[in-house]
C-alpha cells in the first residue's frame, strides 16, 4: 500500500514522487549521453545512481551496489588466484570493468514499481521524441556530407565524418530503433508519429546491418507468439515498414546474412568462431568455471581499453596492461580481424554474451540468463491483458529485450552506456505505467 503524502495543496503518492523523480533522471541522462564528448557516457551510469540516492531511492542504489561489490569481489578472487598462479594478471583491466560493467548493474538494480505524473510523462515523452528528430537529422546530414553510411552517427559522433568513422553509428542506431518501440507504445500526437518515421529513416541511411535484421527477427518472433489478431497486424505494419525501408534506402539484402552467417559459423577462419572455440579451453578450468577469470581479462571492453589500442587517446602507463588469457586469444583474434573481417562488427572476436560467461563464470551466465527469461515471461503476461495499451508495453518491450540480447551476439553490448543505457531506462518507464494483471 502507498504512503500519502500532501504536496503543493495535493495528494501524491509515494510512487508518483519516485516515479517523478526517475523520470527527471532520465532527462538529466538523456543531455548528458546526447553531449557531443567523448566517452562522457561512462560517468551517466554513476550520476543515475547518485541522482536516485538524493531523491531517497535508497534501495535502488542497495542493489545496485551489492550487485556491483559481488562481481567485483569473484573477479577480484580469480584474479588474484590466477596470480598466485603464475599467470599474467590485468589489474587495470579490473579498474576498468567497474566503469564500463556500471549498466548491468544498474540493470540488476532497477524496478518498474512506481508511478509517473501525467505531466512528466508528457515531458519524458517530449524529451525522447525531440531526441530521435534531432539526432535524425543531424545523421542524415552527415550522410549528406559524406555518402558514407557509416557516418550515420548523431551527436555520438558529431564530426567522425570528416575523418575516421567510429562505432558512433552503432550507438545511434540501437538508440533510435529502442526509443521507436518506446514512442510506439504511446504515439499519440503529430510529432511521435514524425520522430518515429525521422528515426527510421536514419536507420535505414544508416545500415546497420546486425541491428536491423535483429528487429526485424524480434518483431517476428513476438508476433508469432501473439494470440490477438490486432496485435499481429500491429507488429506486421512496423515489420513492413522496416522491410521497405531496408530494401528501398538500405544496402542490406538476403546474401548479406548468409555471409554474416557463413563468416561467423562456417569458416574456420573466422575471429567470431575462433575465440569461441578458445572460450571452451578456459573454462575448462573449475576456478573459471565457477568464478569467471575476471572483470576486464579477456575480450570485454574493459580490457580493450585498458590494452592501450583501443581508443584514440593515449593512456597513461599505470592504466595500461593485458592478462595471459587477452594475449593469448583476444590478440590473434584481432589481428586476423584487421587482415579479413572488412571492418564489420559480425567478426569480431568478442561479444558481451560470451564475455560475460568467460569473465564472469558460469552461475553468473546462468542467473542472467534466468533474469531474462523471467522479465521476458513477466512482459509475456502483460501483452495478455484485457487493456491494450497495458497488452501493447508488454509485447514491444519483449521486441526490445529480444532485440537487446541478439545484439549481445555481436558486440559488447552491455558495456556501451552510450547505446543501452537511454533504451533501459526508457523500457522501465514505459512498464511502470501498464496496468498489471
Amino acid at each position: 500500500m502507498s504512503t500519502n503524502v500532501l504536496t503543493a495543496g495535493n495528494f501524491r503518492s509515494a510512487e508518483t514522487d519516485a516515479g517523478d523523480a526517475f523520470a527527471d533522471a532520465i532527462l538529466a541522462c538523456l543531455v548528458l549521453i546526447a553531449l557531443p564528448i567523448k566517452n562522457l557516457a561512462y560517468l551517466v551510469p554513476p550520476i543515475f545512481v547518485a541522482m536516485q540516492l538524493l531523491s531517497s531511492n535508497v534501495r535502488f542504489v542497495e542493489r545496485t551496489f551489492l550487485w556491483g561489490c559481488l562481481m567485483v569481489s569473484l573477479s577480484s578472487v580469480s584474479i588474484l588466484i590466477d596470480s598466485f598462479n603464475g599467470q599474467v594478471v590485468n589489474a587495470p583491466g579490473l579498474l576498468f570493468g567497474i566503469l564500463t560493467y556500471a549498466p548491468l548493474a544498474v540493470m540488476l538494480g532497477l524496478r518498474s514499481n512506481f508511478t509517473v505524473s501525467p505531466a512528466r510523462w508528457r515531458a519524458l515523452k517530449n524529451a525522447v521524441v525531440w531526441f530521435v528528430i534531432i539526432q535524425s537529422v543531424i545523421g542524415l546530414m552527415q550522410f549528406a556530407a559524406s555518402g558514407l553510411s557509416d557516418a550515420v552517427c548523431g551527436t555520438f559522433g558529431l564530426l567522425d565524418f570528416r575523418g575516421e568513422v567510429t562505432i558512433g553509428q552503432v550507438y545511434l542506431t540501437f538508440n533510435l530503433f529502442a526509443m521507436i518501440l518506446f514512442l510506439l507504445t504511446d504515439a499519440a500526437g503529430t510529432m511521435p508519429k514524425v520522430a518515429i518515421v525521422a528515426g527510421l529513416l536514419a536507420c535505414a541511411v544508416a545500415h546497420s546491418g546486425h541491428q536491423t535484421l535483429f528487429l526485424m527477427a524480434s518483431l517476428a518472433v513476438v508476433g508469432v507468439m501473439q494470440m490477438r489478431f490486432v496485435d499481429v497486424l500491429k507488429l506486421g505494419a512496423v515489420l513492413a515498414v522496416i522491410v521497405g525501408l531496408t530494401v528501398t534506402l538500405s544496402s542490406i539484402y538476403l546474401d548479406d546474412a548468409e555471409n554474416w552467417y557463413q563468416k561467423i559459423v562456417l569458416d574456420e577462419d573466422s575471429p567470431k568462431r575462433m575465440i569461441t572455440v578458445s572460450a571452451g579451453e578456459i573454462m575448462l578450468s573449475p576456478k573459471n568455471l565457477l568464478l569467471g577469470v575476471g572483470l576486464g581479462q579477456f575480450g570485454s571492453r574493459a580490457a580493450l581499453i585498458s590494452s592501450g589500442e583501443y581508443l584514440t587517446m593515449q593512456l597513461p602507463t599505470a592504466l595500461v596492461g593485458e592478462s595471459g588469457y587477452y594475449r593469448t586469444f583476444i590478440q590473434p583474434g584481432n589481428l586476423e580481424h584487421l587482415e579479413s573481417g572488412e571492418g564489420s562488427a559480425i567478426s569480431k572476436p568478442y561479444f558481451s554474451v560470451l564475455n560475460l560467461i568467460v569473465e564472469g563464470g558460469v552461475p553468473l551466465a546462468i542467473f542472467l540468463l534466468m533474469a531474462t527469461a523471467i522479465e521476458f515471461f513477466r512482459n509475456r503476461k502483460l501483452s495478455k491483458s484485457p487493456d491494450s495499451h497495458t497488452r501493447f508495453v508488454g509485447i514491444l518491450a519483449n521486441v526490445g529485450l529480444l532485440f537487446f540480447v541478439l545484439c549481445c551476439f555481436i558486440e559488447n553490448y552491455v558495456e556501451f552506456p552510450q547505446a543501452i543505457f537511454l533504451p533501459m531506462l526508457l523500457y522501465v518507464a514505459a512498464r511502470s505505467r501498464t496496468k498489471r494483471p
